[in-house]
């Protein structure tokens, strides 16, 4: 008895690939079958509780009622089962959509902040809350060719991720570089009027915006004409002390993406300016209405934030606040790409694309949204 015990040991150690192999298949065969004992017993059940009731006759036919009666049998016990098996990750999936649903219902019933206009107010900017302005957008009709409205897709930065993303230019008007579509169309940066009404636009959200100047080469312009207030983007945490030790006035974050690098996140904003105060430099936090850069960076989906109606707005410049910033700036005013924007968007759909607009509120939701927040940011700051 021994000598055969022995000789499977052996066997097995010999071939230990096999005998996994082997297991396998055996569990695999034992799951099937109970899988099918299963779905058998739930079919028996099924139809032995159907049988217990009465049949009915359907138009006066017992041969019809009794065919009828056989085919809702059959048609209740498969839907039974189905609903008894169904795919894991489709119910995931549903749930997700459903709960996405609820929070959207929830948002648009909420009002957390309510947007009055009073009659004859008179607009007065405050200087310390700027916004990044793009000067970039070209058409045909005012510069000869598009710009920007036609940028390419990009290629992914992520060598790991192997799917496959759209290539190409895209073909504005109707097909453009951004999830949003603007109010204004595909205009030109150099178009007098789109400049004129963007500043009457930017004029009446109460904000004070200027290009920021860079130094360039190694001579000094402290103390000349080209002197100026000069902000260094800070990135990682060790950015801060690059900053100071390069003599720059202070820092920004611009990114509109909470947690994708250390000075976006709004988490960190309060030590950060506790170190801007402590080595006398400028803390220019950035908020943003939002991120979707699907229209040139498909493949960047983890750094998607969606505006939740104003929601993820709100967080920011009550965190700007919160961390006690003294400037404030906010990302962006166009950059259509990122969909950064607060610039009016309408909605517009084409056959293979819709997209995203800020109904129900309407065209101006983030330009009024934006007034409000830098009225409640000025109160505060008079009140200190």
């Amino acid at each position: 008895m021994l000598i055969p015990v022995r000789w499977c040991v052996i066997c097995i150690r010999r071939y230990l690939t096999l005998s996994i192999i082997l297991i396998v298949c055996f569990t695999s065969a034992l799951s099937i079958l109970l899988y099918k004992w299963t779905e058998l017993d739930v079919k028996l059940d099924c139809l032995t509780k159907l049988n217990a009731e009465p049949l009915t006759t359907t138009f006066g036919s017992p041969v019809l009622s009794k065919t009828m009666d056989i085919k809702l049998q059959q048609f209740t016990a498969r839907e039974l089962i189905s609903q008894k098996f169904a795919n894991k990750s489709e119910l995931r999936l549903k749930w997700l959509r459903q709960k996405v649903e609820k929070i959207s219902q929830k948002v648009r019933r909420s009002q957390p902040v309510k947007l009055v206009e009073q009659e004859g107010s008179i607009t007065h900017p405050n200087y310390n809350v700027h916004i990044f302005y793009y000067a970039w957008y070209g058409n045909v009709a005012v510069d000869g060719q598009w710009k920007h409205w036609n940028h390419e897709y990009l290629p992914n930065w992520k060598k790991e991720d192997r799917k496959i993303y759209p290539t190409g230019m895209h073909e504005p008007p109707g097909d453009i570089s951004s999830n949003f579509y603007p109010l204004l169309g595909c205009y030109s940066s150099r178009d007098p009027t789109v400049i004129d009404n963007h500043m009457r636009q930017l004029r009446n959200t109460k904000v004070a915006w200027k290009e920021l100047l860079s130094a360039k080469g190694n001579l000094s312009v402290r103390g000349t004409h080209l002197d100026g207030i000069f902000l260094g983007l800070l990135v990682d945490m060790q950015h801060k002390y690059d900053i100071k030790k390069s003599h720059f006035d202070g820092f920004y974050t611009y990114f509109a993406t909470n947690g994708f690098t250390y000075g976006s996140s709004w988490k960190n904003w309060r030590s950060l300016n506790k170190f801007a105060r402590q080595n006398s430099l400028l803390f220019v936090p950035s908020v943003g209405p939002g991120y979707i850069d699907a229209q040139i960076r498909p493949w960047n989906v983890a750094n998607v934030r969606h505006r939740r109606h104003g929601k993820y707005y709100e967080v920011g410049w009550r965190s700007a606040q919160s961390a006690q910033a003294q400037l404030i700036s906010i990302t962006s005013f166009n950059e259509w790409h990122e969909g950064t924007q607060i610039e009016p968007a309408v909605p517009r759909a084409t056959e293979s694309f819709t997209y995203f607009d800020y109904e129900p509120e309407g065209p101006d939701f983030y330009l009024n949204l934006t007034k409000w927040w830098v009225s409640e940011f000025s109160k505060k700051q008079e009140g200190q």
